[in-house]
């Protein structure tokens, strides 16, 4: 981790600038003190940059070596005072570098002791005079603990009673510090973090101390943030002008150049990825082709970048730790900028999946403008085009329906629907996918008992919508099915097809109609001379609702099978529906399969039916399966429910109502379970308009006649 610490490293070209700073420090002779400013804005580097002063004195001989003196205006004490604290630091650092300068160390800590009796001197007269004032009487005791401390001040002066006056040690101290070998280099960083007040009090000192020789002060800010709060403690809003008269040469940061930012964000991000065995992963030309409009305008300082980097460590660390890293690392690495500087772009992404993918919501061309601009409105206008282009890039083909084409070469793209949630999971959740995981499923298609187990054990995970919408997608892997595996691949589907609960399905399709297209590709790989003996050893094996659903979505001839294979099977399967009805009616999508057998061999799919209407019990298996859960009152929003739905076109399609009701008469509702009961009343309700329906036509197929 990065983390606040000054680099250690000179990726940005500072140690020269630094070095020659470092110089002029050095070789200062001059009578009085000098205040030497570096400025730049939070973030810039600047304390990297002191880092690379220090070494730079540090390389020096003993005898050129100034003596560096860090104070912190961070770690005053808060009872202390900064005269008192900069004194204590100063004769504490001389003692113990100077051991042989014995009367100096004291002298300072005198001559502080001088300065802070005056301070308090004056404060407290001032609030005694303020307390002569009836309507100030409040303050009369805080009156009291000023004059209190006076006393104590008064106490501790008296004790260097040969330090008859101020000017008197001023003069002595001088005296003391010129004979130093070397400048004493007072290093004062992190100035613009303080208070106004706080900053008021040291540049103050400054300026009262600044007469003193061989004393060098370095002061690290941002010339911003100290001239602003100098306006409040200077009179007449002249903070610039004071700090102006303070420090006598005032260097700002060097510019970081565009291509400085580049290479170290991109050294960075190499590192982190080759830490954790990653970085082979990284598309480097997409993205340092992103870097030029997109993303340098989100690391203008060292301190963003910095952050970033810091941040990725921490998510990559986690993801290589955890989980199999199987994502896109270009688009990963673009998500993880929006999540730290875009906050609220980001947090519209997972909410909307199907339209930055494109699956279900195909947005029209002239659209697509409104709905990016709609996503860019939460942005900065000076970064709002970086940030859009930065969208296109992670989901090129959103909106469109040919939307896989724009990255059919990227690994696992968050664009890509079936794997879109693991980037905003941190991890590849349990209801997906890894690409090694689908590897080893489609090597183990050639033995039906292995890919059947990991059909199993995807259904017993959740993860077999995602599975199944991976198979059905061949532009995803390049393994394809070979001949040989090709009957094995078959068989399992065939007997996984029986234990789909009817309710089962994919976020796509129902996974009845996946396993349909699944067994078509397995047809169509094998041998001409195998795919007939396999397709009909579907129906033979006692486990035909693979082929049944080939059989009745044939609805062009299009079925990788002769023409014989095909008569042959609607034989067989008649005969095998004949014999098990029950399967057939609470099958996957019983409705759709009996639809579509009815399409394509109407004299059996009737006889069938005919069948299920001579027994009520089947009539009302019948009616259930042609039920299904849909939202209510889609027209009013606010009152939008779940209920059971009959899908009656498709039912009028099939069947005789009036036999069907007629058949349905007998059931006894309470013997039945929630959803066939259900299910019968909504078929009843939908019977009686259907009813109505039938009679208003007729009476006016009957009025127009007569009037004919």
């Amino acid at each position: 981790m990065y983390g606040d610490q000054p680099a250690s490293e000179d990726l940005l070209g500072r140690k020269p600038f630094a070095r020659r700073v470092a110089d002029l420090v050095r070789t200062w002779s001059g009578e009085k003190s000098l205040v030497v400013g570096i400025y730049g804005a939070w973030g810039s580097g600047k304390s990297t940059l002191v880092k690379f002063f220090r070494e730079r004195l540090d390389e020096l001989p003993d005898n050129e070596r100034p003596l560096v003196v860090p104070f912190n205006p961070w770690e005053w004490n808060a009872q202390q005072g900064v005269m008192e604290a900069f004194f204590a630091e100063l004769s504490a650092s001389i003692k113990r570098s100077q051991p042989k300068a014995s009367k100096l160390p004291q002298k300072l800590l005198n001559y502080s002791a001088a300065l802070s009796l005056g301070a308090t001197i004056a404060k407290s007269a001032q609030t005694i005079l303020s307390v002569t004032k009836p309507h100030w009487a409040p303050v009369a005791a805080a009156s009291a603990m000023a004059l209190e401390s006076s006393a104590e001040n008064v106490k501790t002066a008296s004790e260097y009673a040969n330090d008859r006056t101020l000017s008197a040690l001023k003069t002595e101290l001088s005296g003391l510090l010129s004979r130093l070998k070397t400048n004493v280099v007072v290093v004062m960083d992190d100035v613009d973090r303080l208070t106004s007040r706080e900053i008021g009090d040291l540049f103050q000192l400054i300026k009262v101390n600044a007469d003193f020789p061989r004393i060098v002060y370095l002061v690290v800010c941002d010339p911003n943030v100290v001239e602003a709060s100098l306006n409040d403690v200077v009179a007449g809003n002249k903070g610039a002008e004071f700090l102006e008269k303070i420090v006598q040469a005032g260097f700002h940061m060097p510019r970081l150049l565009p291509n400085q930012r580049e290479r170290w964000l991109t050294s960075g991000v190499r590192e982190i990825l080759r830490r954790y065995g990653i970085e082979e992963q990284l598309d480097v030309v997409r993205w340092e082709d992103s870097y030029d409009e997109q993303l340098e305008r989100y690391f203008n300082t060292p301190r963003e970048i910095v952050r970033y980097l810091d941040s990725l460590e921490f998510v990559i660390a986690d993801l290589a730790t955890h989980w199999p890293v199987d994502f896109d690392v270009v688009d990963f690495l673009l998500l993880e900028v929006l999540r730290m500087y875009e906050r609220e772009l980001y947090e519209q992404f997972a909410g909307n999946k199907e339209k930055l993918t494109g699956r279900h919501y195909f947005l029209k061309p002239e659209d697509r403008a409104a709905y990016l601009q709609g996503l860019m409105n939460v942005v900065p206008t000076t970064r709002r085009h970086s940030a859009e282009l930065m969208v296109r890039s992670i989901f090129p083909g959103f909106g469109t329906v040919d939307y896989r084409t724009p990255f059919r070469s990227r690994t696992s793209p968050v664009s890509d629907f079936d794997t879109f949630d693991r980037y905003f999971f941190f991890g590849v959740p349990a209801s997906e996918l890894t690409s090694d995981a689908l590897k080893r499923i489609l090597e183990d298609r050639a033995d039906s008992d292995l890919f059947l187990a990991h059909l199993r054990e995807a259904r017993e995970n959740s993860s077999l919508p995602a599975l199944l919408n991976r198979l059905t997608d061949e532009r995803l892997y390049d393994e394809k099915l070979s001949s040989t595996a090709a009957p094995s691949y078959l068989r399992a589907l065939s007997v996984f097809s029986n234990e789909i609960d009817p309710e089962e399905a994919s976020y796509r399709h129902p996974a009845h109609g996946q396993l349909r297209s699944l067994a078509w590709s397995a047809l169509s790989a094998m041998n001409n001379e195998d795919r007939d003996g396999e397709f009909l050893g579907l129906f033979r094996e006692g486990a035909p609702l693979v082929g049944a659903l080939l059989l009745s979505s044939d609805r062009r001839n299009a079925l990788p099978v002769s023409a014989a294979a095909r008569k042959a099977a609607r034989v067989l399967f008649a005969g095998w529906a004949a014999a098990n009805t029950d399967t057939i009616l609470t099958s996957p999508g019983a409705a759709w399969l009996i639809s579509t057998w009815w399409d394509v061999d109407r004299a059996n799919a009737r006889h069938f039916l005919d069948h299920v209407l001579q027994s009520p019990d089947l009539a009302i298996r019948l009616v259930t399966a042609f039920s299904r859960h849909g939202l209510s009152d889609v027209h009013r929003p606010k009152k939008r429910r779940t209920e059971l739905q009959i899908e009656w076109e498709a039912l009028v399609g099939v069947v005789d109502i009036q036999k069907l009701q007629k058949a349905l008469q007998p059931v006894d509702e309470l013997k039945l379970d929630s959803r066939a009961r259900k299910a019968l009343r909504e078929f009843r309700k939908e019977a009686k308009t259907h009813g109505r329906r039938v009679r208003a036509k007729r009476h006016r197929t009957k009025k127009g006649s007569a009037d004919a």
